[in-house]
């Protein structure tokens, strides 16, 4: 005959009692779907495409060089060396270009890069736009563009609304141009 102490059957006991009480599990599944809409849409518009730096007389006289300079509201101002001469024929007010941007309704504080290509300068012999600016409400007035190829933070400040970009810039005459009306343009871009 075998004797069992206490220890062991209190071990043997507890044992028994922890399979016994053992909780059964029942099992079910279900999938949770996750739904997320995203809209990214970038609107781009022409305001004034044309921007118009009026009527002037230029005379470039020994090398120098003469500039137009037109601010975010088309004001438009002669400088330059001092033995030429620049006559505004009929006014400085000007109309500087405008287009507008927009994003998503809601969103609020967008950084969109915009771009710019080079300017093609059908101006004729003499004429060139040497810089471009712009101006928005977020980034400021009269901002310099840098020299394409280049990006620069445009911030739409509430998505729905459209926000203005204006473009100024200098024309330089570097010899007297001749008479009639002369053209150049440019693109702008913007993307995330």
């Amino acid at each position: 005959m075998k004797l069992v102490n206490f220890k062991h059957l209190a071990m043997v006991s507890t044992m028994v009692l922890g399979v016994a009480l053992a909780p059964v599990m029942v099992k079910a599944d279900e999938t949770i779907t996750l739904t997320i809409e995203t809209q990214s849409a970038i609107t781009a518009v022409d305001g004034a495409d044309n921007m118009d730096f009026l009527e002037w007389l230029i005379i470039v006289r020994n090398g120098e060089t003469v500039t137009l300079t037109m601010d975010n509201t088309g004001t438009v101002t002669a400088g330059g060396d001092t033995q030429s001469d620049v006559q505004a024929l009929a006014g400085t007010a000007g109309t500087a270009g405008t287009v507008t941007v927009d994003v998503p309704a809601g969103s609020t504080d967008t950084v969109l890069q915009m771009s710019r290509t080079a300017v093609t300068n059908t101006f004729g012999a003499g004429l060139s736009m040497t810089s471009v600016t712009y101006s928005t409400a977020e980034e400021g007035n009269n901002v310099a563009f840098p020299v394409t190829p280049a990006t620069v933070d445009v911030t739409v400040q509430t998505g729905g609304v459209p926000e203005t970009v204006t473009f100024g810039g200098v024309i330089s005459a570097t010899a007297t141009p001749g008479e009639g009306a002369h053209t150049g343009s440019f693109d702008v871009s913007f993307a995330y």
